[in-house]
């Protein structure tokens, strides 16, 4: 796990081929970024305002306004809202930089986050 310089990030689908096409859904997806003893564990979570935890940091990413927020809980470690920030920065750079990205506060939250999230 050494070998990779930021994260390693699983996801559903496939790997497409002259046999499986496999295109990108454009459901909204939600990540959760939680503190462990020496790292930070990035997983997928139901992209739900229930979801929302003040001691943690989520990632929403909405393929069809472009954006991707990072939700800060009030509670939240100072070393995984900075994780997050790699996150989004790398997923900016495999989407040729036309990703915007965005950091809210908890209790500052923008109308568009609220729509995007359900």
């Amino acid at each position: 796990m050494s070998l990779f310089r930021y994260c390693v990030q699983y996801e559903e689908g496939g790997h497409g081929s002259a046999l499986q096409s496999v295109t990108g859904s454009g459901e909204v997806q939600m990540m959760r970024l939680r503190p462990r003893k020496r790292a930070v564990r990035v997983s997928a979570c139901e992209a739900a305002a229930e979801s929302l935890n003040a001691a943690e940091v989520f990632l929403l990413h909405s393929p069809v306004d472009n954006c991707v927020w990072q939700w800060q809980g009030r509670l939240s470690e100072r070393r995984v809202q900075s994780k997050g920030l790699q996150v989004m920065e790398n997923m900016k750079s495999n989407r040729g930089g036309l990703l915007r990205i965005e950091i809210l506060d908890q209790g500052r939250e923008t109308e568009e986050f609220w729509e995007a999230i359900g």
